[in-house]
């Protein structure tokens, strides 16, 4: 197991993870406000199922949270430094492709749990408290606050079921293993998985909702 040399390789990446997955607030609210509005009423009357509105949804929001990572790694390789912090090792332009890609599967997870949160919750601070909390919980426990490797093995073995933890063991493969695709593709396929059932279960949820 490698061991980030330092707090920058360790928390640029963790508190990104978690600036993605905290999102979450912000996609849900917009949900639950649409339907309020009665903006949801007039969506219903164009053409296009309730997959098409739920994925346009979580894309525009994967858009987002890409450009999210872009910012703040860039600030983490080149404005930390200036502060006197260490800068972030990105690696060469081959782990910089890695790098989006696994930032696409992480944006996905982010934005999927979303709009599952959205389609559920019924009033703005539902859905506020409800992602929130569910997103400090699995960062708590999947790595994102303390690295997973000092946790007692009994939170390790929890943590690895925290899907912000499979996105941290995305960026460490790149990061500070400097593995190849294979490797990356362990933690990728959970995090699609992850996405797919988000997504289902919204689906399902919001034809329920429609059809009452």
């Amino acid at each position: 197991m490698l061991i980030a040399s330092d707090s920058t390789q360790h928390n640029v990446p963790a508190w990104t993870i978690f600036a993605m997955f905290f999102t979450v607030v912000m996609l849900a609210g917009n949900m639950v406000k649409e339907r309020n509005s009665g903006c949801m009423a007039r969506l219903l009357t164009m053409p296009g199922g309730v997959a098409e509105r739920i994925l346009g949804r979580a894309v525009a929001y994967l858009f987002i949270c890409v450009t999210q990572l872009g910012v703040l790694l860039a600030m983490g390789h080149w404005v930390l430094p200036v502060w006197g912090l260490p800068a972030l090792v990105l690696g060469p332009a081959k782990d910089l492709a890695l790098l989006l890609l696994a930032a696409v599967f992480i944006s996905g997870a982010a934005t999927s749990f979303g709009v599952l949160v959205g389609s559920f919750a019924r009033t703005q601070q539902q859905s506020a408290i409800l992602g929130s909390s569910v997103v400090v919980i699995m960062s708590a426990i999947g790595g994102i606050w303390v690295p997973l490797y000092i946790m007692p093995q009994g939170m390790q073995m929890i943590g690895r079921f925290s899907p912000l933890n499979w996105s941290m063991e995305a960026f460490n493969v790149i990061l500070l293993r400097q593995g190849d695709l294979g490797e990356l593709v362990l933690y990728l396929l959970p995090l699609a998985g992850f996405s797919v059932l988000c997504l289902a279960i919204t689906v399902v949820a919001e034809r329920i909702a429609s059809s009452n």
